[in-house]
């Protein structure tokens, strides 16, 4: 039985948004500062399935004879394309949105009233 690359990516996309969603509900992420490199490692390794994925199996956009040393660079430079867009927006999150949210439930400062 061979394992379908695509199940590997559904799974691994569903395990990082479950462990994403508890940590912030749990607060994991404050409490843990160092939670964010591993899940940046795991979100990297599934951009370079992504990619393994689309543009070997799916498209057939590379030949088989790219050669490994430029498969790797292409995916290198898909990876860091993507994750490079994922810390911008990362930041213009915590900018914009997180000084916003009320994490208290009520009206931010409501409970010195």
């Amino acid at each position: 039985m061979r394992l379908r690359l695509d199940r590997v990516l559904l799974a691994l996309i569903a395990a990082i948004l479950i462990v994403h969603s508890f940590g912030n509900v749990l607060s994991w992420y404050f409490l843990h500062p160092w939670m964010d490199i591993p899940m940046h490692i795991v979100g990297g390794f599934w951009l370079a399935l992504l990619f393994v994925y689309l543009f070997l199996e799916r498209q057939c956009v590379l030949s088989a004879d790219i050669g490994f040393i430029n498969l790797a660079l292409l995916c290198l430079g898909f990876v860091a394309f993507i994750g490079a867009g994922w810390e911008f927006y990362e930041y213009l999150s915590s900018v914009f949105l997180l000084q916003h949210i009320s994490f208290g439930g009520s009206v931010p400062g409501a409970h010195f009233d």
